[in-house]
């Protein structure tokens, strides 16, 4: 599912919202499966089995001083088994996999993350966020900032995803981006939802009525 409108429509922090990030004057209901969810913050979000790969990738995606697989594990260190230590071994075993399966370019796993190419650090934040197998993802402009090459191979990751069952919500303000890869788009205005198309009513006529309506 895309969610288009102009900036400031409040996309992001719908996402933001609902993953427990926002939650100052935030009123919401979250439901998985038709169960009620309370998510009070991003913990409670990610045991819900959502994750969360954030616009500002260099902000609050990645830590720039540790290595890919050290920012491949950061979500799931718990989920390692350790006494008082991590099991070097096995988060290396579960980081090489998701390593490969992204296709990052870097000469090894101990390659800072700030040495990568853009379309790489976002391979590296979506994988980070793999790792916890979610059932729900949320990716707040999937292709900010990446070359043509890289956006491609990023849409073919997410196609994969999608038919292995994950349910992605995304926000992208590239409007054929929305409408090339979204089932069903949700148009916000001002915080509030102005349009819903799915499938040929996709269309930027569609879209860009919806985003300017009052």
């Amino acid at each position: 599912m895309g969610i288009g409108g102009l900036v400031g429509a409040g996309r992001s922090e719908t996402l933001g919202a609902v993953f427990g990030q926002l939650t100052k004057g935030v009123k919401k209901e979250v439901k998985i499966n038709g169960k009620e969810v309370m998510i009070n913050n991003p913990k409670d979000a990610i045991k819900a089995g959502i994750g969360f790969v954030t616009e500002e990738r260099k902000l609050t995606g990645f830590i720039e001083t540790m290595s890919i697989r050290e920012n491949l594990s950061l979500i799931c260190l718990s989920d390692l088994p350790r006494k008082h230590f991590i099991d070097k071994k096995v988060e290396a075993e579960k980081t090489n996999a998701i390593f490969e399966r992204m296709l990052v370019k870097a000469p090894s796993m101990e390659t800072m993350v700030v040495n990568l190419s853009g379309g790489n650090q976002q391979k590296v934040v979506l994988g980070k966020w793999l790792m916890k197998n979610p059932n729900i993802l949320f990716i707040d402009e999937p292709t900010k900032g990446i070359d043509v090459g890289a956006k491609a191979e990023f849409y073919k990751i997410m196609d994969e995803l999608v038919e292995m069952g994950v349910s992605i919500v995304m926000v992208s303000s590239d409007m054929p981006e929305l409408i090339s890869i979204s089932d069903r788009v949700i148009v916000l205005n001002e915080g509030k939802i102005t349009g819903e198309f799915c499938s040929d009513e996709i269309t930027q006529t569609n879209v860009m009525k919806a985003a300017i309506t009052d």
